[in-house]
């Protein structure tokens, strides 16, 4: 896991400032053409564990 954005700045991920600010965004990254390889529930899971 690698952090981009400071905690001072907002990303905006979600495309609206007011649920950007203060929220936390994670990309899962992966390979469209192996999507059972890269989106599964036990990734999903590490990251919601991750960010609390």
């Amino acid at each position: 896991m690698s952090q981009t954005v400071r905690e001072l700045d907002v990303a905006f991920h979600a495309g609206n400032r007011d649920w950007n600010q203060p929220s936390v965004g994670v990309e899962h990254e992966g390979f469209i053409d192996r999507p059972a390889r890269w989106s599964t529930n036990t990734a999903y899971r590490a990251s919601r564990e991750a960010v609390g």
